[in-house]
């Protein structure tokens, strides 16, 4: 994309089709990150209830208590 956005005011500037397929991308994705649209893990990551180092901490917990012989229900996770 940002071989795109460079090169776009050139005289013969590379197409978004060209640019898509040099990088191995779908052209529909590289138009759609051009036009400013977010990925889909961008979009997932805003909708996350919980920050990722908490989400570490409570999987650690789980499989360690879990290693013990005492797994936890999902009331206890709740």
């Amino acid at each position: 994309m940002g071989e795109y956005l460079a090169t776009r005011d050139q005289p013969s500037p590379p197409g978004q089709t060209m640019c898509a397929n040099k990088y191995g991308v779908p052209r529909l994705t590289h138009s759609a990150r051009i036009q400013g649209r977010p990925s889909k893990l961008d979009s997932a990551s805003k909708q996350q209830k919980i920050l990722p180092e908490d989400e570490q901490l409570i999987v650690a917990y789980l499989q360690e208590t879990a290693r013990r012989g005492f797994p936890d229900t999902w009331k206890q996770c709740v």
